[in-house]
This record gives C-alpha cells, structure tokens and sequence, in this order.
C-alpha cells in the first residue's frame, strides 16, 4: 500500500495559519479608532461658579376684595334737566352728576355726608369735613370747623363751577349735593334720566364694585427674606409681607390689567347664573423680590452636608458654608454665608460629611 506524504500536510496547515494571521493582523491594523464625539468622558473634578441676580419669583394665586355697590342719592326735588352720568364711566367729587330744576347737583367725598344747610356760625363734625374736601379740590378755604365767608365762598364757586367771582351763598344748601363714598367711584348704573322727577332720596345712580384691597394666596413658606413686588400682567406693585396690597395707588395700577378685568367678567356672569355664586378663581400673578439677590449657581452635587437649606461646598481644601435658594435647569443655587466668592468648586466631593 502506497502511503502519503506527511510533511506536505505540515507544510500546507503552517501556510494557512500564516494567512489567517496576516489577515487578522491587516484587519486590526485597519479598524478605526473610537471617535471623539463617543469617547467616555470624565467629568471635571472642579467646575467655575457663575454669578447672577436672582429674584425668588414664585408662581402665585391673587384674591380680590371689591367693596359693595353703593347707591348715590338725591336731596333735591323737581324734574332732572340735564345729566352727565355714565354707566360704566366714572363720578369725580367735585363734579356734577345732573341737574334739578336747572340747578346742578354736586357729588361730594366727606367722610360724614351733608344732612343739614349750614349756616354763618355753624359749626360741627360735618363742618369740618366739608372744608376738608373743598380744601382738597383747592378751593382755598380753611379747615377749623366753623362756617364763614370763606367756606360760604368756596361753596359758591363749587355750585358755580367757571364763574370768576361767584356770589357767595348765604347757607350751604344740602339737597345740592350728592354724596360719594371715595374721591372717585366707578358708576354702575344710572337710574335717572333727563325729564324724571325725584324726591329727597331718589336713587340717581348706583357705584360699581370697587377694588378695596389685593392678596397673594397662601404664600410660600420658604420665601427668601426681603421686600416684595407681585406682578399681574403688565403692572408691578409692591406687595406687604402678609400678602396684601391696600394703598390706592397700586389697587389702581392693579384694576387697570386685562386679568383684573376678566374677573370683572366673570364676576359679572356668576352673579347673573346664581344669585348664590362665590367669588371667581383667583387670578394667576408673580412674586419677585423687589430688589434681586445675587446667587452662585453650582451643580447639584457639588453641595454636601445639607441639613435643611444649609449645606457645604468645597474648592481644593477650601470649605465653604452655604444657603440653599433654589434650583433649576440642573443647577442649584446658593448664597455663600461669608463674604468669600469662589471661582471655582469641586464638581463632585465624595466623602465629606462636614463643612468644619
């Protein structure tokens, strides 16, 4: 029997070890790399702190108080010959809301209304009150209580608005005027018109709901000291630290923003549904410090030893104690509780449990 030749089976296995090898060799060398862009980074061990202003603005629900309508008056008697009352529009004291019998009628702000002609000598509680108001509309008289020919006179030219030398009136007559509860209302309604009669006490017109103060809603618990602003729309008032805003100035501001007006609206259409109807939502506003702090804004691991709002940051083998603010974007925001401002902090500080 006729055998084969080993050594050429040796031979062949070796070249083709030697192939593969050169293969394996060729496809390693040519792989690329990982690209940068898929590279596992590494996280810097210290990270630079920013500084910016920070106002604390919250989120906030805005309750209304509106005062009750109040229904204005008539003292006089006779048919209503002319009439400048509006509804929806507003009544200035000062001014003239109709005419009597050709005589107009005048609405007052006092803080006691007028229930009695004044004359020469007269004096009283409600004396003073109607020189007050006259020396607020610049009538020019003084205020002790007493009439005289100063008070006599400034009630002429009041009646007789645009006459330069007004007769002075032997009395002030009381059934010629009309009293107003604030220096200006906003009318609701007008409930006489021109040829109607009226008698002493005759409704003439009825005041809208007026806005008399503004709340913030439950306010948050962990508000950052300091005066305070609540905005509505385009309108910014400051705000007391109960929540409330009450000065007429602000409530004015206040009463002119598209939500206030909405909820006007809706108001409006409750008390039309039900005779039953609460008050409507409150209004959605924003509450800001009025003047911003400055924070450092530093990565959430970065604070450690944090024990409510306080907490710890370190730079290098510098420690750092710190109030916690507030967060957001994946950022927390502190005040550092000494007068120190790192650059930089330890993105990460594993391991410490203090800030001592």
């Amino acid at each position: 029997m006729k055998t084969g030749r080993p050594w050429l089976a040796v031979v062949a296995v070796a070249i083709l070890v030697v192939f593969v090898s050169g293969l394996s060799a060729g496809w390693l060398w040519f792989v690329p790399s990982v690209p940068p862009s898929l590279a596992v980074s590494t996280a810097p061990s210290r990270v630079p702190v920013s500084y910016q202003p920070f106002a604390d603005t919250r989120s906030v629900a805005v309750d209304f108080a509106l005062s009750s309508p109040v229904t204005l008056t008539s003292g006089a008697t006779g048919r209503v010959t002319s009439s400048s009352c509006v509804a929806d529009g507003t009544v200035a004291s000062g001014s003239s809301i109709l005419a009597v019998n050709g005589e107009p009628l005048v609405a007052l702000s006092t803080s006691i209304p007028l229930w009695r002609d004044l004359a020469d000598g007269d004096s009283g509680k409600d004396v003073t009150a109607l020189q007050t108001e006259l020396s607020r509309l610049g009538y020019g008289t003084g205020v002790d209580g007493k009439v005289g020919p100063s008070t006599l006179a400034a009630v002429a030219k009041l009646l007789a608005p645009g006459t330069e030398a007004a007769t002075p009136t032997a009395a002030v007559p009381a059934s010629r005027f009309i009293w107003l509860p604030s220096e200006t209302a906003a009318v609701g309604t007008c409930d006489v018109a021109v040829g109607d009669t009226v008698t002493p006490g005759s409704a003439v017109a009825t005041t809208a709901q007026q806005l008399v103060s503004a709340s913030v809603h439950e306010l948050p618990s962990d508000l950052l000291e300091g005066a305070r602003t609540v905005t509505l729309d385009d309108k910014t008032v400051a705000v007391a630290p109960d929540g409330r805003v009450s000065d007429a100035e602000s409530l004015t501001a206040l009463a002119e923003t598209p939500s206030y007006r909405n909820y006007l609206s809706r108001l409006s259409q409750q008390a039309a549904q039900s005779s039953e109807a609460g008050s409507p939502e409150a209004v959605n506003g924003m509450l800001s410090l009025a003047e911003p702090v400055e924070v450092a804004s530093v990565p959430p691991s970065a604070v450690y030893a944090v024990k409510g709002n306080l907490g710890c940051v370190s730079s290098g083998s510098r420690r750092s104690r710190v109030s916690i603010v507030g967060s957001q974007l994946g950022q927390t925001y502190v005040t550092f509780t000494d007068a120190a401002k790192p650059k930089t902090v330890d993105a990460a500080p594993g391991g410490k449990a203090t800030c001592s």
